[in-house]
């Protein structure tokens, strides 16, 4: 997985994602800590995974619905304007891919793309894996030394340029490959593939600024390809990160 993020709507499923040359796809996934996780796949036919890097997720228009953004980066060496999908969130459940064996099984569920945007930087264009909501405003990280936080203020326009706003430097977290924000946004953690930093707000909880600068821990971590990750399942405290070697781990609330 090249992203992941909890729903905060079907419980006890996440949304991921893979990197570049792997399906333009939605996967379904549902950890168990026993057996052996669900998992579905939902192709988005029609696009292209230029370099698909994270994934989040904001409510749809009517309660109990959902959109997923995914962040297409296109190459981690280029330096023009760069892409966001936005998809309409299914249902696991109901909207799964058939299991291997079914006979005559029916084609899988398409994802239900609902806008491309076109996006860039409003001053370097770099190589960007990072993108989580906070208070509905998409936000990206750019894996730069240092890190870089910027926020597009308000929707997303399909017939415009759309360029977000600075909002900070991290000061703690370099190259980053992972974001993840908790539920009631006091909780920010962010991993590059061999070190962990947690940021937390004390004060407003709709303060971006007061949250990117207040690291509080820091953990070194197995090196690895660590490049998503949520507080998982959704309201918990407990940090879910993935890789795209296929190894998870879970970092328990303390």
């Amino acid at each position: 997985m090249s992203g992941f993020v909890a729903s905060p709507i079907h419980s006890g499923w996440g949304w991921g994602i893979r990197d570049s040359g792997r399906p333009a796809s939605l996967y379904a996934i549902k950890p168990s800590s026993g057996g052996v996780p669900l998992a579905h796949e939902f192709p988005a036919y029609g696009l292209v995974n230029s370099d698909w890097e994270d994934v989040t997720w904001t409510p749809g228009p009517v309660p109990g619905t959902g959109h997923l953004w995914v962040l297409d980066n296109v190459g981690n060496g280029w330096t023009g304007a760069r892409w966001i999908y936005q998809f309409e969130e299914l249902d696991p459940d109901t909207a799964a891919t058939p299991p291997p064996g079914t006979p005559t099984p029916p084609p899988p569920t398409q994802a239900s793309l609902l806008g491309s945007y076109q996006w860039e930087y409003p001053d370097e264009q770099v190589n960007t894996e990072t993108m989580f909501v906070f208070d509905g405003d998409l936000v990206v990280v750019t894996k730069t030394e240092p890190s870089r936080v910027y926020r597009f203020d308000g929707p997303l326009v399909q017939s415009e340029l759309n360029i977000p706003t600075y909002a900070g430097t991290l000061p703690a977290g370099v190259r980053l490959s992972v974001a993840a924000l908790s539920a009631d946004q006091r909780t920010l953690a962010v991993s590059s593939h061999g070190k962990l930093d947690v940021y937390e707000n004390r004060g407003d909880p709709h303060d971006l600024t007061a949250l990117i600068s207040n690291p509080v821990v820091r953990q070194d971590m197995p090196a690895d390809n660590r490049e998503g990750g949520s507080f998982f399942p959704y309201g918990s405290c407990d940090l879910l990160l993935v890789a795209e070697s296929k190894t998870v781990w879970r970092l328990e609330h303390r």
